[in-house]
């Protein structure tokens, strides 16, 4: 009844000053009669416990069927819930150490049981020892023996001790040969780290240089190709000029001829014809000119580029200059014409060497082409003048 009356706040205290025991240490140094009395000390603290809570639980009961609806009571309810589960852990607690206490107690006696039965057979031991030094053999003789064993342990102890000593000298020395081989590995080190780094520097170099080497291939490539397209466009522009220096071959052939003709049929007018035939050689003669001066700047452009077209160019060229020659000297002409062409032909020279030289070929055949146009037209211009002029 004096439970029901106390408050569970009060309680609480009450529990918590309770001491926690540690059963690992109490149990240590202590002995069955005091180990007998805990484990009694801890049955009653468990019952009284137990029997709180049973109290506290019709303490429940009756106040859930009284059903009333009292603050006061509602907290206490709450309060005597906190109170019971405390319980139930301290319970819980005290249980385990129960058990603790009776492992530990089957423990010590085990221990017990062993310590004793040890102490018996050494009392036995001792015993008997003692009973065989009474009956057979004196106390010095068994001195004696026991000097010489310690004599001769010493002796083996003092031999180990010497071979002991001989093993750390020979350690020594080994461990200092082992320094000094550490030591020359160091340096090795050392030196294969410092040609490393040598050859490291040298490889970075090389491939430094390998990187600018092709850089540099890849820009003659460039070139290379540039250059090949250059000499392919130079090459089929100089085939687009020789069609048109062939039929200026031949409008030259058809002039020669038409001169000709009309050298023949007129006699009155020689000395116009001798002046006509005179320029008309010197035309003849610029050209050709010309004509020598495009194929050396061709022959030049194409060696200095690296091409193989200069037979090929000097083939045609001369060819197309023999059969000009051919044609003019394979026409016969009154003695006078043949005379003034002579006379012209020794002066012509110093016209080939007074007459503009023509720019140089770089790059392009437009100046040729252009050129060889100019040419062309003026050629038909001078024909078409001699004409009108002959036919007044």
């Amino acid at each position: 009844m004096d439970s029901k009356g106390s408050s569970p706040n009060d309680y609480n205290k009450s529990c918590d000053d309770t001491p926690k025991r540690k059963v690992s240490q109490s149990l240590h140094g202590r002995s069955a009669r005091e180990l007998d009395e805990e484990i009694i000390r801890l049955r009653n603290e468990n019952f009284n416990l137990k029997l709180r809570l049973h109290f506290k639980e019709q303490v429940n009961e009756d106040g859930a069927r009284a059903n009333t609806s009292n603050e006061a009571l509602a907290n206490e309810l709450e309060d005597a819930k906190t109170v019971i589960h405390a319980l139930r852990l301290e319970v819980g607690e005290k249980t385990q150490l129960l058990k603790d206490a009776a492992d530990a107690i089957s423990e010590h006696e085990d221990k017990e049981r062993e310590f004793v039965m040890e102490s018996q057979a050494k009392i036995a031991e001792l015993e008997g020892y003692v009973a065989h030094l009474q009956d057979e053999k004196p106390l010095e003789a068994l001195f004696a023996k026991d000097l010489k064993r310690m004599e001769e342990k010493l002796s083996r102890q003092a031999d180990d001790l010497h071979k002991a000593k001989r093993q750390i000298e020979q350690l020594k020395r080994e461990l200092s040969e082992r320094d000094k081989e550490i030591l020359s590995y160091e340096e090795k080190l050392k030196e294969s780290t410092a040609e490393n780094s040598d050859m490291m520097n040298l490889l970075q170099q090389h491939y430094r240089f390998s990187l600018m080497a092709n850089q540099m291939m890849e820009i003659q490539k460039k070139e290379l190709d540039a250059c090949l397209v250059e000499k392919l466009g130079f090459i089929k522009k100089m085939n687009d000029i020789l069609p048109e220096l062939n039929c200026q071959n031949e409008l030259l052939k058809e002039a020669t001829i038409t001169v000709q003709n009309l050298l023949d049929t007129t006699d009155l007018k020689e000395s116009f014809s001798r002046e006509l035939l005179a320029n008309y050689k010197a035309a003849i003669i610029e050209s050709k000119v010309e004509i020598h001066n495009i194929t050396e700047d061709i022959i030049k452009w194409t060696q200095s580029h690296g091409l193989d077209c200069t037979s090929n160019i000097n083939v045609e060229s001369s060819s197309s200059s023999s059969q000009m020659n051919s044609e003019v000297s394979s026409q016969d002409l009154p003695g006078s014409c043949s005379a003034e062409s002579s006379r012209f032909s020794h002066s012509a020279p110093v016209e080939e060497d007074d007459s503009p030289q023509p720019a140089k070929v770089r790059s392009s055949g437009k100046h040729l082409r252009g050129h060889a146009k100019s040419s062309f037209t003026g050629l038909r211009q001078f024909v078409k003048c001699w004409g009108r002029q002959y036919s007044k």
